[in-house]
């Protein structure tokens, strides 16, 4: 295994085999890797443990990124990344979910926790203005799938609750949270008389479509009912596990909603036709 060590003017670089490991002058780890260079001591960092793929080993230890604070390497290996929308960094691999999700970290290289901005929603449906002010905009790749339900399930009907609480008329359920996830609804449209209210807010044809934002402090459960005359995702945020439904997505008197209420780009083109989707930030 060839070792090299390359210095420039944005710094010093261990080379190990293909792979290229930063270092600093300030020491990450302790115990930590020391090159001495033209009376400059280099520092890279040492990880416990086995290491993911090939790398140069220094007793017990193995050698990898030196990521600062605000990036993270996702195996210690890989080149260091930004921290990511409502998540924080404290170098290294190390990467966790704000308390707040994207209310307490809105953007990348976040170090520490942040804290609840005064006003912000949690545990509950944001409204558009609220997600225009707390939320930065992302993309649908941004998000990864929960996920996606299409079964239809007749019995569950809008004029008896007790229905849309069966997890048994629920075309999916799940835990999730404390984090930051978007919930999504498309309808199917049949021909043109699907117009007459709008179009789809997504797709611009026949159809009716829904998404919105939340942001959850606590672990909570959910049911996606796509039932006779229902199309929701309903969560219960008082109760662990599940009892009954506190919040809907959309409103639980708005059967047929057809709005938008996030700024996240590209959920047209990942969606299927006729489904209900739970997306969490990545």
């Amino acid at each position: 295994m060839l070792v090299m060590l390359g210095v420039g003017a944005h710094g010093a670089t261990l080379h190990v085999g293909d792979m290229v490991l930063g270092l600093d002058r300030e020491r990450r780890t302790n115990p930590g890797l020391a090159i001495k260079f033209s009376d400059t001591v280099w520092w890279g960092v040492l990880y416990p443990g086995i290491a993911p793929g090939t790398t140069l080993y220094v007793g017990d230890r193995w050698v990898g990124q030196n990521c600062s604070a605000g990036t993270y390497s996702p195996d210690g290996l890989a080149t260091c990344i930004d921290c990511g929308v409502g998540h924080y960094c404290t170098g290294e691999m190390h990467r966790k979910t704000c308390t707040y999700g994207a209310l307490a970290c809105p953007g990348t290289h976040h170090e520490t926790d942040g804290k609840l901005p005064n006003g912000a929603p949690i545990n509950t449906r944001m409204k558009l203005a609220d997600v225009e002010k707390y939320i930065p905009p992302t993309y649908i790749d941004q998000w990864q799938e929960i996920t996606c339900c299409y079964t239809l399930h007749m019995d569950a009907d809008y004029r008896w609750p007790e229905t849309v609480n069966d997890v048994n008329n629920a075309c999916a359920s799940g835990v999730i949270g404390p984090g930051t996830y978007l919930f999504v609804t498309r309808y199917p449209g049949g021909d043109s008389s699907d117009l007459i209210n709008g179009s789809d807010s997504l797709s611009g044809g026949p159809g009716k479509s829904s998404a919105y934002i939340a942001v959850f402090d606590h672990r909570v459960e959910y049911r996606s009912v796509n039932g006779n005359n229902i199309f929701h995702h309903f969560v219960d945020g008082a109760h662990f596990p599940y009892e009954s439904y506190t919040v809907a997505f959309p409103d639980y008197d708005n059967i047929w909603a057809n709005e938008i209420a996030v700024n996240v780009s590209g959920i047209d083109v990942t969606v299927s036709p006729r489904s209900l989707c739970v997306f969490e930030l990545k």
